[in-house]
C-alpha cells in the first residue's frame, strides 16, 4: 500500500468512526419537539436545506472562477489540477451526495420512531462540516479529501441501511 493509499484509508476509517458518533448522538442524545411527529416531511425538508447550501456554495464558487478567467468564461474545461477544476469536482460530488441524502434522509425520517428523529438535524449539520472538510482537503491533495468524503457518504449509507432495517422489521 502506498503512502497516499494509507492516508486515504485513515481518512475513511476516521469518517466511519465519525459516522458512528453522529448517529449515536442524534439517535440517543437529541430529542425533537413532539409536534414534529405530524410534520415529518416538513421537518426533514427543512434540514435538507443545509446540504442544498453546500451545493449553492459550489455553484457560486465555480461561477465566480469562470467569470474571473476570460479563457474559461465560455464554459471550457479548466486545467486538471487548477483550483477551478477542484471546485468543479467538489460541485459534482456534492450534487451526487445531496441527491443520495435527500432520498435517504426523507425515507428514514418517515420510518423512524419519533424518539430517534434527532438524527435528522445531526445529519444536516454534519453534512456541512463534512463538505467543508472535503473541499478544503481536496484543495490540499487528493488523499486529504478522504475524511470529508467518508464523513458525507457513510452517514448516508447508514441512513439507507437503517431505513431498510426498519422497513423490513429489524
Amino acid at each position: 500500500m502506498t503512502d497516499e493509499q494509507r492516508r486515504v484509508a485513515y481518512g475513511m476509517a476516521a469518517g466511519l468512526c465519525y459516522t458512528v458518533g453522529i448517529f449515536w448522538f442524534g439517535a440517543t442524545q437529541l430529542s425533537v419537539d413532539p409536534a414534529v411527529e405530524a410534520n415529518r416531511l416538513q421537518f426533514v425538508l427543512g434540514w435538507l436545506l443545509l446540504p442544498g447550501l453546500c451545493l449553492l456554495a459550489g455553484v457560486g464558487r465555480v461561477a465566480r472562477g469562470r467569470f474571473r478567467d476570460p479563457a474559461l468564461i465560455d464554459g471550457s474545461t479548466p486545467p486538471s489540477a487548477s483550483p477551478l477544476e477542484i471546485d468543479r469536482r467538489y460541485l459534482q460530488n456534492t450534487l451526487e451526495q445531496v441527491v443520495l441524502a435527500a432520498i435517504g434522509w426523507t425515507v428514514l425520517a418517515m420510518a423512524l420512531p419519533s424518539y430517534r428523529l434527532g438524527v435528522i438535524p445531526v445529519l444536516g449539520v454534519s453534512f456541512i462540516f463534512a463538505r467543508i472538510c472535503f473541499w478544503v482537503g481536496y484543495h490540499q491533495s487528493g488523499a486529504s479529501r478522504a475524511f470529508g468524503f467518508a464523513a458525507t457518504f457513510y452517514p448516508t449509507v447508514a441512513a439507507y441501511l437503517w431505513t431498510l432495517a426498519l422497513l423490513f422489521g429489524y
